[in-house]
């Protein structure tokens, strides 16, 4: 009876292994959204805009300890996230487009989710801005890793397209330097069109009211104070804009030329207007063709 009970049990423990980890082998699902933006391009171009992949790679010159961990991670984000770059190439490559990828591409850092950006990168020729999974307690080390496999300043850069100039910032912390907003100034006072590429969405009150609603904190940049009473403290503290975000924010909401934030972070698709400024989002699961004309 013992054994039957065992034997019982067993199979139960497979279904349920099956369930959880079989389904995570399946071809990950990306819903494609269409968007036109006019900004005075030179010549028509697309792009495919993608955020929060959070790869879970390791490789043999990991840590255990590394290992343990994008296997822990599998409940929230899949036992393959990085199939999904493969269908955000296929869609490049349909949309002759370039991609563009803003932040949290890898979960955490490892050798493996580097190597990973660095051949997607060389592959693809993608854009990319790092996220707070990338940026956050990041060591110098690690740092000038992560800039040689996306082939650009992770801090800040500049890429221009048909007369477009993209502007990588990170804002991984929820805030920008003094040193970020002057060198944007000087992009924005060239007068061409300017299309940000961040991690964090700039504050927009309808955001913040569906993003509250999880955990109580907005997860958005130089949200306004009176509207950060409820936050625990360490959301406060990891959140609350200084005086040079509120400036940048008040900066780039207010400018002609700056046509377009492309953004991620949130985990939800959303499109808004902040300012003068049209603004995106992606979700996890979302890749975005934007027609640039």
């Amino acid at each position: 009876m013992k054994l039957k009970a065992l034997i019982a049990l067993l199979c139960i423990l497979a279904c349920l292994t099956m369930f959880f980890y079989g389904c995570n082998d399946q071809q990950q699902e990306v819903k494609v959204l269409n968007t036109e933006l006019t900004v005075g391009a030179m010549q028509p171009f697309k792009i495919v805009h993608a955020s929060d992949i959070h790869t879970l790679l390791t490789a043999d010159s990991d840590s255990k300890k590394l290992k343990k961990e994008g296997r822990n991670r599998v409940r929230y984000f899949g036992k393959n996230p990085d199939q999904k770059l493969d269908i955000i190439t296929d869609l490049a490559n349909k949309n002759d487009a370039r991609i563009v990828i803003t932040g949290d591409f890898m979960d955490f850092i490892s050798d493996g989710n580097i190597n990973k950006l660095a051949e997607f990168v060389r592959e693809t020729n993608a854009i990319y801005v790092p996220g707070n999974h990338e940026m956050e307690f990041i060591s110098p080390e690690d740092e000038q890793r992560l800039t040689q496999a996306a082939q650009r300043n992770v801090r800040f850069f500049t890429e221009e397209i048909n007369g477009v100039v993209f502007v990588g910032i990170d804002n991984t912390n929820h805030r920008m330097t003094q040193d970020q907003l002057d060198r944007l100034k000087s992009v924005v006072e060239s007068d061409k069109p300017v299309i940000l590429l961040l991690h964090v969405p700039l504050f927009q009150k309808d955001m913040y009211d569906i993003s509250i609603q999880s955990d109580g904190s907005a997860y958005l940049m130089a949200v306004p104070e009176e509207l950060m009473t409820n936050y625990s403290e360490f959301r406060y503290n990891d959140q609350k804009a200084d005086a040079v975000t509120y400036e940048a924010y008040d900066y780039i909401t207010a400018q002609d030329n700056i046509k377009a934030i492309l953004c991620g972070h949130v985990h939800f698709d959303f499109e808004t207007q902040v300012g003068k400024v049209k603004q995106y989002v992606v979700g996890t699961n979302t890749a975005r063709v934007i027609s640039i004309s």
